[in-house]
């Protein structure tokens, strides 16, 4: 049971009350459950693990329960892509084909009750990971209130930072595509105050400016794709909150979006672009006197 990741494109202008705006950059991160290994010889391991779950008891068979759900959600993948290939090629020959779950949702429901046998076994900190996975997997599911629930204890709970920021994160995304906006700016923020220096921190700040534009805060939205614009290693994601900033600025000021893209710009061919982005938008937005400005501007 895959999860598209959220890639709808965003409109110039919020839509109507009920509908969300939605970013156009996402987290691609759905079945990438956290301590997955290769498939490679993934039977074998299997095979291997199942045999030390024979022999140990209580308390002691938690993380092989979780390490022998991680290898079944592997599994699932590969009967997946399996499954996804055979219908490419019928495609490509004309020929009628089924997308067949049940062997890849067998291994999933299995997985499912691994992850929470091992939280029964040892439920705290030495159970973060299998927790988070167990709430993924119920996220795939959209069960969304046991999801929840899983998500919330880690990142509230004692695990380690890294796990909270990714439960965090995975959190806001399910929020997020329930529309409740609220929730996933919590989230969002939660996310953004337990960040080090990875990745994570600019993506949530990212996320938290499209939860405030979509409701109406567009300064603060602002800012906080400015943040991430300049926090982002990832160049898709600087470029996004880039554009999206000046376009969020564009809605309060003119002279706003032209000190934005001064911030988010480090050199003159950045600066030119932007500009010119900001003058289609303006374009767009049938301010062409205040397109015209801005193309007439010193690059």
């Amino acid at each position: 049971m895959l999860l598209i990741p959220l890639l709808a494109v965003a409109s110039a202008q919020a839509e109507p009350e009920g509908a969300l705006t939605r970013p156009t950059y996402s987290w691609v991160h759905v079945s990438d459950l956290p301590g997955r290994r290769p498939t490679e010889d993934a039977l074998g391991r299997r095979r291997v693990l199942e045999a030390r779950l024979e022999r140990k008891e209580g308390r002691a068979r938690a993380p092989l329960l979780r390490k022998s759900a991680d290898l079944l959600v592997a599994a699932s993948d590969a009967v997946w892509v399996a499954q996804l290939r055979r219908l490419d090629s019928a495609w490509a020959d004309g020929v009628a084909f089924e997308l067949d779950t049940a062997d890849a949702d067998a291994l999933r429901d299995e997985a499912l009750r691994r992850y929470e046998s091992a939280i029964g076994l040892r439920p705290g900190r030495s159970s973060a990971q299998a927790r988070l996975s167990a709430g993924l997997l119920r996220r795939e599911r959209r069960e969304l209130e046991p999801a929840r629930a899983h998500l919330a204890a880690v990142v509230e709970g004692p695990a380690p930072l890294r796990v909270r920021r990714k439960a965090a994160v995975e959190l806001g995304e399910m929020e997020f595509e329930a529309g409740d906006v609220p929730r996933a700016l919590d989230a969002y923020r939660a996310a953004a105050s337990l960040a080090g220096t990875d990745e994570l921190r600019a993506y949530a700040e990212y996320r938290i400016g499209w939860c405030e534009f979509n409701l109406g805060e567009y300064a603060a939205a602002r800012d906080n794709l400015v943040r991430a614009a300049r926090r982002a290693h990832d160049r898709a994601l600087a470029e996004e909150a880039r554009r999206n900033a000046i376009r969020f600025a564009a809605l309060i000021d003119l002279q706003e979006a032209l000190a934005v893209v001064d911030e988010v710009c480090d050199d003159d061919l950045c600066v030119s672009a932007q500009r010119e982005h900001l003058a289609e938008l303006l374009d767009e937005s049938g301010r062409i006197r205040a397109a015209a400005e801005v193309r007439s501007l010193e690059p």
